[in-house]
């Protein structure tokens, strides 16, 4: 990764969040999956800040949590998305947070363990299309059941897709008659063939439900190993012999000889407005252009 992409993303997401300090520590967590994953560091950057304005009160290592754990999501065995294409929705992939009960990790990991096991390969945008009317209209006609307060609120994502099959009884006309329509059916129908399956074997309505949301469970709570990420980076970066360490403690060196109060400024100036932010910024890339790779 160019140092100077490096710097772009910081000063996008700085820009997007008004949070200077939070983005610069991003950068390093951004640049492992980039390199390791091949996601775009424009696109971890707006990822990172959609994510981090979703909740300001996670910080730099909720941040990191949350990334890690969408990266992990799509590695587990019935994911339909690789962090590239995650980070490729943006600001779409938390819009429908405010309707999700939790803090921000919380409410993460339930949309992305539900966007993989929900979701149709290839088509993630569509797929969060289909996710959010999901939980629009479960907000809406699930009302008092376990997953979905009585004000629409959806205090666990995994409850109202189980209660939504169950109600269902396996059936795209009850879909219907319930109140939901063909978008957020599209997305609750990629659960009903294991549904369906478990109840021609015998489970109960509600077991059924379970089996069909095993995969979904399992990634609630799924993170990535931080090692495990930053091995991948470095196994790429290798192959041009390079080593992510040195090259990202090479990055740092020269930014911090250059101009050593480049991190009290950053954390200074981090909440007290964009312009203040965004010149930080700027004097942080003139000296990153100085860095040749990351």
């Amino acid at each position: 990764i160019d140092a100077m992409d490096a710097a772009q993303a910081a000063s996008t997401m700085a820009d997007a969040t008004g949070n200077a300090r939070v983005a610069f520590e991003a950068v390093e967590t951004n640049a492992m999956v980039s390199q390791g994953y091949g996601a775009g560091m424009g696109d971890l950057a707006t990822l990172s800040s959609a994510i981090f304005n979703l909740d300001q009160t996670m910080g730099a290592a909720g941040l990191k949590k949350a990334m890690f754990t969408q990266l992990a999501q799509g590695q587990i065995a019935g994911g339909r998305f690789t962090i590239k294409d995650i980070a490729r929705l943006g600001g779409e992939l938390v819009k429908s947070g405010s309707r999700l009960s939790g803090d921000g990790d919380v409410k993460l990991a339930n949309i992305g363990a539900a966007l993989q096991t929900g979701g149709i390969t290839g088509k993630a945008d569509v797929s969060m299309g289909n996710l959010s009317s999901f939980i629009t209209r479960a907000g809406e006609v699930m009302k008092g059941t376990s997953g979905v307060d009585r004000t629409g609120q959806i205090t666990d994502l995994g409850s109202a897709i189980r209660d939504t099959l169950v109600k269902s009884g396996g059936s795209g006309n009850k879909l219907k008659s319930m109140g939901f329509d063909e978008t957020s059916m599209s997305f609750i129908m990629q659960y009903m063939g294991d549904f369906k399956k478990a109840l021609t074997e015998g489970a109960s309505s509600a077991d059924a439900a379970a089996k069909a949301t095993a995969v979904f469970e399992q990634m609630r709570t799924a993170v990535a190993d931080e090692a495990t990420v930053k091995a991948a980076a470095n196994a790429v970066m290798m192959t041009s012999g390079e080593r992510y360490n040195t090259a990202m403690n090479t990055v740092k060196d020269k930014l911090y000889a250059m101009m050593p109060q480049i991190s009290t400024l950053t954390n200074a100036l981090a909440n007290r407005g964009p312009q203040l932010a965004a010149a930080a910024l700027t004097l942080a890339k003139v000296f990153m252009a100085a860095a040749s790779t990351l």
